[in-house]
């Protein structure tokens, strides 16, 4: 399958190399940075995740959750800030949003929480929808499920890829409580949740910005 983009910057191939041995994403047989072209393995009768099957959520979490242990290391940082501040000089007139300076404060009152409490940094998607997650079946029939589109990976905070999803996916409260339990099963904390809401927030405000 040929995928012809926008042209793939050389932070994107080091993504896909560092992921090539571990089954998590597409599998990338060509990729050039300078022209744009990948090439990557088809996926007969993929799909895209669903929310309302719950095996489906499993193995998506499950997924991220092996993304995020293995605790892979990239030459890009992602700073939310940075972004928030970059798409508002980009917007270059006053926000269409009255209370845009007040939210914006309370947003950067955040940043000391999640710079306190995110501990230490690993490889994140920074784009997970439901559209980024295709399942299939594997060659023994087992259902499968894999990552595509790292146009945006980079280190951060692994509560982040759990807040971008919720926001995506535009889960209410429960659902979003639910997929924090079951991401962290092994031990889902009062500190865990609210580092997830903090990205759900920062993310949010984030994206009002890219939009305007």
């Amino acid at each position: 399958q040929f995928c012809t983009e926008s042209i793939l910057s050389q932070a994107e191939k080091e993504i896909y190399d560092l992921m090539k041995d571990y089954d998590i994403s597409d599998r990338v047989v060509y990729l050039n940075p300078e022209n744009g072209i990948r090439i990557s393995i088809y996926c007969e009768n993929a799909r895209s995740l669903d929310l309302t099957k719950e095996n489906d959520v499993k193995l998506f979490l499950k997924t991220v959750k092996k993304l995020h242990s293995l605790n892979l290391r990239c030459s890009s940082n992602y700073d939310f800030y940075e972004y928030i501040e970059k798409y508002e000089r980009l917007r270059n007139s006053p926000s269409c949003f009255e209370d845009y300076e007040a939210v914006k404060r309370d947003i950067t009152h955040l940043k000391e929480f999640t710079d306190t409490h995110s501990g230490e940094y690993t490889l994140i998607h920074n784009d997970l929808s439901c559209e980024n997650c295709l399942l299939y079946a594997g060659e023994n029939g087992e259902e499968k499920c894999i990552l595509i589109d790292f146009e945006y990976a980079a280190m951060q905070c692994p509560a982040a890829d759990i807040a971008y999803f919720c926001v995506f996916s535009d889960l209410n409260e429960a659902e979003t409580d639910k997929i924090i339990r079951e991401y962290y099963e092994d031990g889902c904390t009062l500190d865990k949740y609210t580092q997830v809401y903090a990205y759900i927030a920062i993310n949010a405000f984030l994206h009002s910005n890219w939009l305007e």
